[in-house]
Order: structure tokens, then C-alpha cells, then sequence
């Protein structure tokens, strides 16, 4: 499974935010191929490495995420 890279708590604890955990699972439950899963993955991390997790009109990243794949996925679907 593609998964973004853990974040370590400690020197034998690891987790992973729960927003990207969130927005993994979106994408699997809309049937998002692998490729789409894995520069999701990528834009997940470059988010938490730049400190980019910022709101936006009050909603966290892992909801917006989610609105755009099923957006997304519901586009790819109608031009098939």
C-alpha cells in the first residue's frame, strides 16, 4: 500500500497525521489508482515538510483533500 512516510515521536514510536491518514483513505474508498495515490502521497508529505498545512475557509487539508478526489475521481468517470 502507498502510505506517506511516519513521522517519528520518539527513538521507537512512530505515527502518522491523522489528516493524511484521512486523505489516504479517501482516495482508496473513490478507487484511486496507485500512480494518483502515490503523487498524492508526495503532495501529502511536501505539505508537512513545509509546514504547509494551513486552513483554508476554516476546513483542515484532509477535508479539502478528500472534496477534491471525489471531485476528481467523479470527473474521470464522466469522460471515460
Amino acid at each position: 500500500m502507498i502510505v506517506p512516510e511516519p513521522v517519528t515521536l520518539g527513538p521507537r514510536s512512530i505515527d502518522w497525521p491523522p489528516s493524511e491518514v484521512a486523505a489516504i483513505n479517501a482516495a482508496r474508498i473513490v478507487g484511486m489508482p496507485d500512480n494518483e495515490t502515490g503523487a498524492l502521497v508526495i503532495r501529502l508529505e511536501f505539505a508537512r515538510k513545509s509546514s504547509a498545512h494551513v486552513l483554508l475557509r476554516h476546513r483542515p487539508l484532509s477535508e479539502q483533500l478528500q472534496g477534491h478526489l471525489l471531485y476528481q475521481h467523479q470527473q474521470g468517470r464522466r469522460g471515460q
